[in-house]
């Protein structure tokens, strides 16, 4: 399991908190912005604990 994204994911849901752009979350985290959108709308369905553990879920499945 990659600990790096999950802490990126959590600190992502605290930066648009304190009001920054998903632009501006992507480029402090080195992600694209549409990946940023996409866990900012998995956050705002299934709350933070519910995303990351759906996160975890889907990557220890075989690609």
């Amino acid at each position: 399991m990659d600990m790096q994204a999950l802490t990126q994911i959590t600190l992502a849901a605290e930066l648009v908190v304190q009001g920054l752009s998903h632009t501006k979350i992507a480029g402090h985290l080195g992600r694209h912005r549409e990946t940023i959108r996409l866990w900012l709308k998995g956050i705002a369905t299934s709350g933070l604990s519910g995303f990351l553990d759906r996160h975890r879920q889907a990557k220890q499945g075989l690609r």
